[in-house]
């Protein structure tokens, strides 16, 4: 058999993927992946390097998109937590509401992670009733749920500048990442 990138030289695998024939030139330039995917032939390899490209630019757009509604969020919460105390019923509000701004982000974390482990504590334990004279009730903890926001919302003023600027960082990272990754399926197209 012969490769089916070179038909003039002798293969020496095939790919994992599609079951083409691969050459050792063609086997050597796609080593970077044989560990974890198996022998590979160009063109696959060159798919798998732009699948991850993609997944890198697109963590840099959802890391954006974080960093831009957790800047405008936490401008919102401190201003309102700033102007918004007045003398009128609403005024008491407003400070609240703009912890609640500040750390939206990771209040809304607090609230999954607790979601998440009261799921995994049913999974594990069964489901949780609590009985009383006139009724029967599911638990599903939304006392702590609420808590764990609240305290969330309340350290996410301290968090939240500290997730934007791990943010930022990740952004640059992710995209040197894809271009990374773009510049190598260049050179091996080139085989």
């Amino acid at each position: 058999m012969n490769c089916a990138r070179h038909p003039d030289r002798a293969a020496v695998g095939q790919c994992a993927q599609c079951g083409a024939y691969v050459c050792a030139e063609c086997a050597e330039a796609t080593k970077s992946l044989r560990d974890t995917e198996g022998t590979l032939c160009v063109d696959c390899y060159r798919r798998d390097l732009a699948s991850a490209g993609e997944y890198y630019r697109q963590s840099t757009k959802r890391r954006l998109i974080r960093v831009i509604i957790s800047i405008i969020c936490y401008i919102a919460g401190i201003v309102m937590m700033i102007v918004g105390p007045s003398g009128d019923t609403l005024g008491l509000f407003a400070i609240p509401i703009g912890l609640v701004l500040c750390g939206l982000f990771n209040a809304i974390a607090e609230w999954r992670k607790e979601s998440e482990r009261h799921a995994e504590h049913e999974r594990k334990y069964g489901v949780t009733y609590t009985v009383t004279d006139t009724e029967i009730k599911r638990d599903t903890g939304l006392g702590m749920k609420v808590f764990m926001f609240i305290l969330g919302a309340v350290l996410g003023v301290v968090i939240t500048p500290i997730n934007v600027i791990k943010d930022i960082v990740g952004m640059r990272s992710d995209t040197k990442t894809a271009a990374m990754f773009d510049e190598e399926a260049e050179a091996v197209a080139k085989i």
